[in-house]
């Protein structure tokens, strides 16, 4: 089966580091970089409008409790992750 890269902004390593680079559907776009110097392709890059959020490695105190919480107020796991994710910090809420 052959994936289809969807056209938006990847995560390319490039001469052994990693860096932003724009994938049109038939080439890749980044200034100074050469098409033949992408070792790897890793995730694409959400873009902000798309419904996602990045979250901590660890959950944080708050995260467990919304988990548990949630968990029991709406009686699957899938209610208590969204009371988990709901209670993770945004770029927004600062350092």
């Amino acid at each position: 089966m052959t994936m289809r890269r969807k056209a938006g902004w990847y995560w390319a390593m490039i001469d052994g580091e990693w860096a932003p680079m724009c994938w049109d559907g038939k080439t890749w776009k980044y200034v100074g970089a050469r098409q033949n110097a992408i070792t790897d392709v890793a995730a694409r890059i959400p873009a902000p409008d798309e419904p996602w959020q990045c979250v901590p490695v660890e959950p944080t105190p708050d995260m467990i409790f919304a988990l548990d919480a949630g968990r029991a107020a709406y009686g699957s796991m899938r209610g208590g992750y969204r009371a988990m994710l709901e209670a993770a910090r945004r770029a927004t809420d600062g350092p």
